[in-house]
């Protein structure tokens, strides 16, 4: 049967307890199972030329193992072995490797189990605060596969298993070169994450005005992502796209029609990447003097004038002091090709001004 849309089926027992009237405490386990959408189903297939690394690379005629016989099984890479004693890639070969990458109608279901528990506490008419620990396992997450895990998974096998096709998904020139590796989605991992979520909320009135405060934190205290394929676990809590601590402040005060709003948002320092080969976990440092990014806060400003039922304008200013991203050069973990930062965290664009006109029919 074809599943078209996202399904989000959740069981969801919690409990909750008032041991005074100004405090309630909370504690829920959930179970969720997310059907995989029509993406990563069907999506059609992009071309990709990504390095990959060819699992023959350095194998020679002596070498052992299930990946050297199987390279070896090959005609066109065990020629290359024979003349040259090894099979090596030239810089241009190893840089031509093209595939695409597309959805899968095989991908199935994930499942998570979440774990929560917490405390409200209405601390008097205009200040209240909530606190909750979280803890959350994803199985059978559903993942790119990667071109190099493609060949790792077909050349790893005991000889009699080898398809040197790797199931179709690899194609070799009639000199060994890899031409192609092709991938698509797949159940690959289990995540894991747990930390702390912290809100305050103030309201208060000033003058013929209404002032509002809020504030919200999360602490990472783990991210990891378990391979199903091998057991390996890479953990990341503290690089740049997943910090150990992030917030948002919202000021706001409304008078009549008119609105205006401060939000600040930070963003904690962090690493480029916990798991460079050459990591050192003493100078956090794997990517030399880009591996460590320092914290950034940016401020927004915004105002808003209801003219009537039907008109709403609204001006305003992003990055308000014009604070600009870490240096992320190509070659680094999360550096994006083009603009050499990493936009899933940073404001790639600068201060810039916005104004607006909302009509309402």
């Amino acid at each position: 049967m074809k599943t078209w849309l996202t399904q989000n089926i959740e069981h969801s027992p919690g409990t909750e307890y008032e041991p005074i009237d100004s405090v309630k405490l909370r504690a829920s386990a959930a179970t969720a199972i997310r059907t995989p959408n029509i993406s990563d189903l069907y999506s059609g297939n992009g071309e990709t030329f990504a390095r990959v690394n060819d699992p023959c690379v350095g194998v020679t005629p002596t070498s052992d193992g299930n990946i050297a016989e199987n390279c070896r099984s090959i005609n066109s890479v065990n020629g290359r072995i024979q003349s040259a004693g090894e099979f090596e890639l030239t810089s241009a070969e190893t840089q031509g490797t093209g595939g695409v990458v597309g959805g899968n109608p095989n991908v199935q279901e994930e499942t998570a189990d979440t774990y929560s528990a917490g405390a409200i506490w209405q601390i008097n008419d205009e200040l209240s605060a909530t606190v909750d620990y979280y803890k959350i396992k994803v199985e059978d997450a559903i993942s790119i596969t990667s071109r190099n895990l493609v060949l790792e998974r077909c050349y790893d096998v005991s000889p009699e298993n080898f398809d040197a096709s790797c199931n179709e998904q690899a194609l070799r020139s009639s000199t060994g070169v890899l031409v192609d590796v092709n991938s698509s989605s797949s159940n690959e991992n289990i995540i894991r994450t747990s930390g702390v979520d912290f809100e305050m909320n103030y309201r208060t009135q000033i003058a013929d005005g209404m002032f509002s405060a809020d504030f919200i934190w999360n602490y990472t205290d783990e991210y990891s992502i378990e391979s199903m394929f091998d057991g390996s676990t890479t953990y990341y809590a503290g690089e740049i796209t997943t910090p150990e601590h992030r917030a948002n402040l919202n000021l706001a005060y409304s008078l009549g029609d008119v609105s205006v709003s401060w939000r600040m948002r930070h963003w904690d320092s962090s690493v480029d990447s916990l798991n460079g080969e050459n990591y050192n976990y003493t100078t956090r440092s794997a990517y030399g003097e880009y591996n460590n990014v320092g914290s950034v806060t940016y401020h927004d400003i915004s105002a808003r004038y209801f003219l009537n039922d039907t008109y709403e304008f609204n001006v305003g200013i992003r990055n308000a002091f014009d604070k600009q991203p870490p240096i992320l050069p190509q070659g680094s973990n999360t550096g994006a090709t083009g603009i050499n930062t990493a936009s899933q965290a940073y404001d790639v664009t600068g201060r810039y001004y916005f104004a607006g006109v909302t009509m309402s029919f």
